[in-house]
């Protein structure tokens, strides 16, 4: 069944979650504009994605791949925001790891873990601002589970047991390790 709106009307919603913005794609450009990724100059009728939060400016990126909005650039919140930013990271450093020496790996969870410890302090720090001023508050236990699981994260990142060169699991399973 063929729809009657024009082209650039037409978005397709490609990621939505509670928290997280919703990104478009625009199919052709009514007036030109620039990625904020790469810088790529976006002509009129070219295509494009866009996102923008309830309360953040527009963010436009051109289609090419390395340009993709990631979970830490849709993120509401800046603590979310740095929690998958620290996860992405980490990924990108494990995709980039040579296989050999696993003690690169384990600086490289060493430093996500330090990030993701930094993000559930702050949580602490909420939720006693929010008990000083409110006593006891729903928001204020919901921090405190935020940054309790955030710390059981981190601290899985800090133990991993890469004795065996044989047993070490392949990335792509430590990447999955990192997102649960």
């Amino acid at each position: 069944m063929s729809t009657f709106l024009p082209a650039w009307v037409l978005t397709t919603r490609l990621a939505q979650t509670s928290s997280q913005m919703q990104v478009h794609v625009v199919h052709k450009a009514r007036k030109p504009g620039t990625c904020q990724k790469c810088g790529f100059e976006i002509r009129p009728g070219y295509p494009y994605r866009w996102a923008k939060g309830r309360y953040t400016a527009k963010k436009v990126r051109c289609l090419d791949p390395k340009c993709y909005f990631r979970n830490s650039d849709l993120a509401s919140s800046d603590k979310v925001s740095r929690s998958w930013l620290a996860q992405e990271t980490a990924e990108d450093a494990i995709a980039a790891w040579d296989g050999q020496d696993t003690d690169d790996l384990d600086q490289i969870l060493t430093v996500c873990a330090e990030e993701i410890r930094e993000v559930a302090e702050e949580y602490r720090e909420s939720a006693e601002n929010i008990r000083a001023s409110f006593q006891d508050s729903p928001t204020a236990d919901e921090c405190d589970e935020k940054a309790d699981s955030l710390e059981e994260w981190a601290d899985a990142m800090d133990s991993p047991d890469f004795e065996d060169k044989d047993e070490t699991p392949p990335t792509s399973c430590l990447v999955s390790a990192l997102c649960s």
